[in-house]
Order: C-alpha cells, then sequence, then structure tokens
C-alpha cells in the first residue's frame, strides 16, 4: 500500500457516506409526501373527518418516518392545505453532513375537497 492510500481512502469514505446521506434524505422525503397526500385525500373523500383529525393521523404516521416533524392542516376555501416541517438532521443515516444544524425541509400538498 503506498502512502496515497491513506489520502484517498478517507475522502472516498466520506464520499459514500455523503452520497448515502442524501440518498436517505430523498427517500424521507418521498415518503413524508405520499403520507401528506394520503392523509390529504382520506380527509378530501370522508366529511366526518376533521382537519385535527386528519393532522392528528398524519403527525402520527409521519414520526414513524422522520422524528420531530410538525404537521399543520387546514381547509381554505374547497382545498386541503397541509405543511410539514421536517428536520434534516434526523433524516440522515449518518453525520456525514455537519453543515445541517437545525435545517429544516419544509413539505406542502394541496388537495381539493370532494365532499
Amino acid at each position: 500500500m503506498s502512502i496515497e492510500a491513506v489520502l484517498w481512502i478517507p475522502l472516498f469514505t466520506f464520499f459514500i457516506l455523503l452520497v448515502t446521506d442524501v440518498s436517505n434524505v430523498y427517500l424521507k422525503q418521498s415518503e413524508a409526501m405520499r403520507i401528506l397526500q394520503d392523509g390529504n385525500r382520506a380527509l378530501s373523500v370522508s366529511p366526518l373527518l376533521t382537519p385535527a383529525a386528519a393532522q392528528s393521523a398524519i403527525t402520527q404516521k409521519l414520526a414513524l418516518k422522520v422524528k420531530g416533524a410538525t404537521v399543520s392542516t387546514g381547509i381554505t376555501g374547497k382545498t386541503i392545505v397541509t405543511t410539514a416541517t421536517l428536520p434534516l438532521k434526523s433524516m440522515t443515516m449518518t453525520s456525514a453532513l455537519p453543515f445541517l444544524g437545525s435545517s429544516v425541509m419544509t413539505l406542502s400538498t394541496r388537495h381539493m375537497v370532494e365532499y
């Protein structure tokens, strides 16, 4: 083994950890969007479900995927609007992205009321 390996192996390891963390953030984002859309859809077709009940259900399902997520759901006119705030730090697997700090990702979905 040469001296170059001592320099390149940590760089490649960091790159692999970086790719893993970024991939996991995109995976968690896609799962969170699906949960938000499913909650909006359930509220859209059921007049018995209230926005508070939908918000509670979305929060419970989202807590299993992303720790520390906050959700708000409301009906504006004939449109259901759900917004979730997800801490990026809890969406990564390793700490290869130390600059994230307290950064958050905000997701918002809209769905027409069907009842």
